[in-house]
């Protein structure tokens, strides 16, 4: 017993009941074989969305669901929102926070660099000589919020007036510009 008769690899006294008894729980190696042989040589076309697509999508999606309640416009602390570090100085008692870009033209000394622009109680101030702002500290201590346009191709800290600039979360922010270098400085 045991030997085969050479015959298609079966014992004597054997029956052989066909190809569906023999069928495995398990992938036969030579069917795997025709179907990769087969989708090999098929031509095939898949559709991708492409990066820039779902970018631009996600953009316009993000650019539509900000909240409509605008945020604080300078805070000392960096949060959700698109922010930038910015001088704080004073304009007369009130505090004063310069816009203009880059910062470095900001300040001289502890005053305000003639031509700076700075925002103190909603007023949009140009500082002239005589140093209206005084008392400029010495780093950017606190954080302004930068408003963009809707693609994000803008980016400034004083949208003076312009409607279409707005502020945007800093997630969003991320979505409409990806890996784009900004140019706040």
């Amino acid at each position: 017993m045991g030997q085969s008769t050479g015959k298609g690899g079966m014992a004597p006294g054997s029956v052989d009941t066909g190809p569906s008894h023999h069928r495995s729980a398990t992938p036969s190696l030579v069917r795997r074989r025709l179907l990769i042989a087969a989708g090999a040589s098929l031509p095939s076309v898949y559709t991708l969305t492409s990066g820039a697509q779902t970018a631009a999508a996600s953009s316009l999606r993000c650019w539509a669901a900000q909240p409509t309640t605008p945020p604080q416009r300078f805070t000392t602390a960096d949060d959700a929102w698109r922010r930038y570090p910015v001088y704080k100085g004073k304009f007369h008692s009130d505090g004063a926070y310069c816009v203009t870009l880059p910062q470095s033209s900001c300040a001289s000394g502890a005053d305000g660099q003639t031509g700076s622009v700075w925002i103190s109680n909603g007023t949009r101030i140009v500082n002239g000589p005589g140093s209206q702002i005084t008392n400029v500290g010495s780093t950017q201590s606190n954080y302004g919020l930068v408003y963009v346009n809707q693609q994000g191709t803008i980016k400034v800290l004083d949208p003076n007036g312009d409607l279409s600039l707005r502020p945007v979360l800093a997630s969003c922010w991320t979505s409409m510009v990806g890996t784009s270098m900004s140019k706040l400085g």
